[in-house]
Parts: C-alpha cells; structure tokens; sequence
C-alpha cells in the first residue's frame, strides 16, 4: 500500500504540503528497531502551511497552520439522563496553529513548540432530529524537547510535553475530547459537558556507540491521561514503554540486531495488562540513482 510520508514545496521562508508537525521534535526519536517507538512523544506528520520568519545557521523560529484532526471519546452515554440515543462526531472548522523555535550548538539541540487549537465536535440528542449541535473547546500544549551530546556519538534524548486535547499529536494513546458530568446520582449522570483532556508524555532515553560496528538504545516512555468522570472504565489512561537493544553494522548500509521491548496499559477503573516482546531485524539500506 502507497503511504505518503513526505511531500511539500519550499519557497524562501515559506512551505506547503505534509511533513512532519511544528509541534514534533524528530531528532528525539531514539535508535530503536521497533517500527511504532515510544508511546510519550509528540509524532505526527500533517499538511500544513508553514512561515519561517527567523532563521540562522543555528536557530530558527517557525509558525504554522496545520490540518486538524480530533479523537473523540463519547464516553458512557447509556448512563446519562436524556443521553441514551447520543450521536457525537468530529467537527474541525478551524486548523491548528503550531509555533516550534529551536537552538542547534555543538552539544546538541534545545527546541520548545506549542499548540492552540479548536477542539470541536457536533451531536444529536435524538436519531430523529434532522441537524447536529455543534460546539468546541480549547486544546493547547507545550513540548519541550532536547537532544544532549556525551561521549563520542552517545546522545541522551529528552522530551516532556503536557496539554489540554492534544492526544492527536501524540505516537500512542489518548483522546482528545471527552464528557464530564456535573450531576450524578448513584450510577446515573446528567448535565454532560465536553473537556478538552488533560494528556503528559515523557521521553528518556540514551543512544550508545560501542564502535563503529555496535550500537545500544536503552530508555523509558509514557503517555498519561487525565480522564474525566464520564469515560468508561476501560477508557485508556496510561501506558508505558522501555526498551533496550544491541545493533550490529557489519557492513556498509546493513544493520542486524535485536531488542526487548515492555508495554504496560493502565485503565481507568485501575485494571492494567502488559507485556513483554523481543525483536529480531535486518535492514538494507539502498537507494536509485537517476541521471
């Protein structure tokens, strides 16, 4: 299957088309083998219409508008007075505006970005009514990201990031609007509300160069949510990540190695699972030369 990764057009301080986000800090993404990588980062590619104002050889300060896109939870509508037959959707009238500045120095890179978006959504309370009830909420978030050079290659990654309905953003995990209840009695809630959900992510992690032939990636992720009091019991809440690996480069463009990997998921109601995987992977590089 055909998927589009990158493609955008650059005119001076100008660009257009789908790379990665403003919000996004790529260079944290650590060396590892595992195709999806760390649940608590900020990863997304997404059309956007990007301005460089400010751009030196080791600083720049970028803004965007950036294609939205909303993860909504409905959550346990069944319980709700006058909310049994709730129909609730998506709604992205408006896109989200992305800021990132970034400082590159000879012992690595600090970069913050923020987000502010309109969260929005539309309902029908009834099947039978003809048109939807729109409304929306304000997302925002902070991500502060920085990748440290130590000894010879070896780097130590950084990122935190925290928000209101940024799950969108995020590599795994998460929602990015959700109902609250201000009345409930027992079991049964009136007076829904939507809230833009509260989300943190961290990212550690440290890169390793044994020689030019091995290499290690060893480190620790996690996404945390905020749920409101109206998401079910087994809406996700948390989930953690580590990993560690040895890579081999026997040769030029080839790479063989292995990594153990550990997932745990958290719920809402406090039940978890997780897991452990190890992964074995051979990777050729190459590329077409066209003259």
């Amino acid at each position: 299957t055909f998927r589009l990764r990158h493609m955008y057009g650059e005119w001076g301080p100008l660009l257009a088309g789908q790379t990665n986000t403003l919000f996004m800090d790529i260079d944290v993404f650590p060396n590892t083998i595992d195709y999806w990588g760390p649940s608590g980062m900020v990863f997304l590619r997404n059309p956007q219409i990007r301005w460089t104002p400010y751009r030196t050889d080791s600083s720049h300060f970028a803004i965007a508008i950036e294609k939205p896109g909303n993860d909504i939870d409905a959550g346990n509508s069944r319980l709700a007075e006058g909310y049994q037959d709730l129909n609730v959707q998506n709604n992205e009238p408006w896109p989200d505006l992305t800021m990132q500045w970034r400082m590159d120095e000879s012992w690595g890179h600090v970069q913050v970005a923020g987000i502010l978006r309109d969260v929005g959504f539309e309902y029908k309370l009834n099947p039978n009514d003809r048109n939807f009830t729109t409304g929306s909420k304000t997302g925002w978030g902070v991500n502060l990201a920085s990748a440290i050079k130590t000894v010879g290659k070896d780097q130590l990654l950084l990122q935190i990031v925290h928000g209101d309905g940024i799950a969108s953003y995020m590599n795994d995990g998460g929602m990015d609007i959700a109902p609250q209840a201000n009345t409930c009695t027992g079991n049964v809630c009136s007076n829904l509300q939507a809230e833009a959900v509260p989300l943190t992510g961290m990212l550690a992690y440290y890169d390793h160069y044994w020689s030019d032939k091995w290499s290690s990636s060893i480190g620790f992720s996690f996404t945390r949510v905020d749920n409101t009091n109206f998401q079910t019991p087994a809406t996700f809440h948390e989930g953690q990540y580590a990993s560690v690996n040895l890579l081999a480069y026997p040769t030029k463009n080839v790479m063989i190695g292995g990594e153990l990997l550990w997932g745990e998921r958290t719920n809402n109601d406090g039940s978890s699972g997780n897991d452990v995987r190890f992964q074995f992977s051979v990777k050729y590089n190459f590329g077409i030369k066209i003259q």
